[in-house]
């Protein structure tokens, strides 16, 4: 008997392709030292702290580029840039610091750039921002 040959989508492709370039393994790195940074916090402000970093710098990135360009985007860049900010800055800041500092991380990589890159990482722009502004903590 013969086995139908199995057809892919272009979005499947798509992704397929993605999860093989730096960024898409670096996204899964750090998707999986999250979760292994969550089991190990036992403290639910740990895990909103990274969530709203993330969601923040996510919804940021996509509105600046529907703002911009009129595209709808994946916000791969954003993801990372979330994850980065989640993971270092300390879970016990108020909410609105990782938020804020996601938000002018993203910011930056829209304001600070050359035409083939960003003049500054972005995650770090934000943290060294958040710093001096906020006075926040890091982890």
């Amino acid at each position: 008997m013969m086995v139908p040959a199995v057809r892919t989508t272009p979005q499947f492709r798509a992704a397929r392709r993605f999860t093989k370039t730096p960024k898409g393994i670096l996204l899964f790195i750090l998707g999986a030292i999250a979760v292994v940074a969550l089991l190990d916090s036992r403290t639910e402000t740990a895990l909103a702290s990274l969530a709203v970093a993330t969601a923040t710098a996510a919804a940021v990135d996509m509105a600046i580029a529907w703002s911009t360009r009129r595209a709808v985007i994946f916000p791969s860049g954003g993801i990372l840039t979330g994850l980065i900010v989640g993971l270092v800055l300390s879970p016990y800041e108020p909410l609105i610091v990782p938020a804020a500092t996601a938000t002018l991380a993203i910011a930056s990589k829209h304001l600070f750039r050359s035409r083939q890159a960003n003049v500054f990482n972005p995650a770090a722009f934000g943290l060294v921002a958040s710093a001096i502004l906020f006075s926040s903590g890091h982890s």
